[in-house]
């Protein structure tokens, strides 16, 4: 009932400390001093292609955790990189997206587009073709023929056709932000659902293990969404916040799909040449770790 036991508990090694402020390590003396590294929070460079394209892409660089590239390739497709020493463990932007939540093409297309409705009894404007895509398939229901497929630009052949098999409406992408960018990632996505896509960056990063979706899904969710394995820290999402001109409390410090969608955006911007590239050497891109913090990361 009443007895205490005493018990030493190690709790590390720690180095003896002088009266000058400095440590005595393994019998040399020794001080800490800050350090000057690259600041966590995101950084959108561009680079020449072989072929004289001007390659644009970004990092999200947190204080612990891996690190995240995204970059156009060649032929104008998004692919995030996530492990840098294993260059080929890619998959497109668009995947990733929908894995995070938004499964459906109607989902994913609407968090960079507006959809709108055109009345075929109108006289229709070429301003209102301009960058407009078909939303789904548009079969004759009489022949069942197919007169336009998913993601096809809409001409005036294909109105004159439609308006000839009876068609009142059609449903269409407005595509105008961006001249259809987006849209050209979707289209070479290989899933189509929430559930292909999280087995598909599965299959890509663990290709030994077999791919269901709970451990797809919680594999994502260690990587990006767990403040414990991927930590922005306050600056980071401070940097974050300034780039992306996004209002997150600074106490988020792991990611979210926001983050995602916004940074992919400004990506595509630079594309079409609005925004400004990061200089990694500048001393805004970097920040001193002080004294105090570097012992506190020690303990």
């Amino acid at each position: 009932g009443g007895e205490v036991a005493e018990e030493e508990v190690y709790m590390g090694e720690i180095p003896i400390n002088t009266e000058s402020g400095s440590f005595v390590i393994n019998g040399a003396e020794r001080v800490i001093v800050s350090q000057l590294h690259r600041s966590p929070g995101i950084c959108y460079e561009k680079a020449e292609h072989a072929n004289g394209s001007t390659i644009y892409s970004f990092r999200l660089i947190p204080d612990h955790g891996s690190w995240v590239e995204v970059q156009f390739d060649a032929s104008n497709i998004i692919n995030i990189y996530l492990v840098r020493q294993r260059r080929r463990r890619k998959f497109p932007a668009a995947t990733f997206l929908r894995a995070v939540g938004y499964g459906s093409d109607t989902e994913l297309l609407s968090v960079y587009y507006r959809f709108e409705t055109l009345n075929l009894g109108d006289e229709i404007k070429d301003e209102q073709l301009n960058f407009r895509f078909l939303k789904d398939d548009v079969i004759d229901l009489e022949s069942q023929a197919v007169l336009g497929r998913r993601h096809d630009p809409v001409s005036r052949k294909l109105l004159r056709q439609m308006q000839a098999a009876k068609f009142k409406m059609i449903e269409l992408i407005d595509a105008s932000w961006d001249e259809g960018i987006f849209l050209n990632n979707v289209r070479k996505d290989p899933t189509r659902s929430e559930e292909d896509a999280l087995k598909d960056i599965f299959k890509r990063l663990r290709p030994g293990d077999p791919p269901t979706v709970n451990n797809a899904r919680m594999m994502l969710k260690n990587l990006f969404f767990d403040p414990r394995r991927f930590d922005l820290g306050s600056v980071g999402r401070y940097k974050i916040n300034q780039k992306l001109n996004l209002n997150k409390n600074k106490n988020i410090r792991a990611l979210d799909n926001e983050d995602f969608v916004a940074a992919i955006r400004y990506l595509i911007d630079l594309k079409r040449g609005n925004g400004m590239v990061d200089d990694i050497d500048h001393l805004g891109s970097r920040r001193l770790r002080t004294v105090g913090e570097l012992v506190e990361n020690q303990c």
